[in-house]
């Protein structure tokens, strides 16, 4: 890919409880008119120039001195991976179940790379001797939350079929940063620090005593 100007992209106290992978499997029976070469073709095109408007999606995840987490925009990349299988959709059974197997569709890392220099993006296409193929997609939830991921599929998929992006993506997350210091206006319950538990508890057909001591230390 082309490289975009380096930046840093500042990540809310919201984002970084999101850094975490996140995927989805999408397939897609045999279509004449889109054979695997064409399908791939399209979408590794689509791809290259969607990462030039999501700038930090093709950017690594790293912390400043201070030990916060940003997003460097780098023009490092994104993951791309083209894959073939020996069965067909109809031997994977019903695609609508949970399937652990289902997870090697969509490559989460890429072994040998350095844990900072993982993508935070991955997208596999994965073709089956039946003519038909899947889109498996991975991600780090701070780069896409469900309307942001929806959102970016769209674009991706205008792109590929030659279309122009009507708008661009809005990456200035200051706009969910707290006040510093803060400025709370109302209590907050919920962060009050509790009395340790006791550390003996005893099962009880399979639950637990509550004792008198533990629900003066818990209510």
């Amino acid at each position: 890919m082309k490289e975009t100007d380096r930046k840093t992209m500042f990540l809310s106290n919201m984002d970084q409880i999101l850094n975490f992978p996140i995927g989805s499997i999408f397939f897609f029976s045999n279509h004449p008119d889109f054979p695997i070469e064409t399908v791939v073709e399209m979408l590794e095109t689509a791809y290259k120039k969607i990462l030039m408007t999501y700038d930090y999606v093709a950017g690594r995840l790293k912390s400043d001195q201070e030990g916060r987490p940003g997003i460097d925009c780098n023009s490092a990349g994104a993951g791309f991976v083209v894959a073939s299988s020996d069965l067909s959709l109809e031997e994977l059974g019903d695609l609508t179940s949970s399937n652990l197997e289902y997870q090697k569709l969509a490559i989460t890392h890429f072994e040998g790379s350095h844990v900072n220099d993982q993508p935070l993006l991955n997208l596999q296409i994965t073709s089956f001797k039946c003519g038909a193929f899947s889109l498996g997609f991975s991600f780090n939830h701070m780069i896409f939350d469900g309307i942001g991921y929806k959102i970016f599929l769209e674009k991706l998929a205008s792109l590929a079929r030659n279309q122009p992006l009507c708008l661009s993506p809005l990456s200035n997350r200051q706009l969910l940063s707290a006040r510093s210091p803060p400025q709370p206006t109302f209590s907050h319950p919920e962060l009050f620090r509790l009395k340790i538990f006791p550390h003996k508890i005893i099962p009880t057909n399979g639950l637990f005593d509550w004792t008198q001591e533990m629900r003066e230390n818990f209510m």
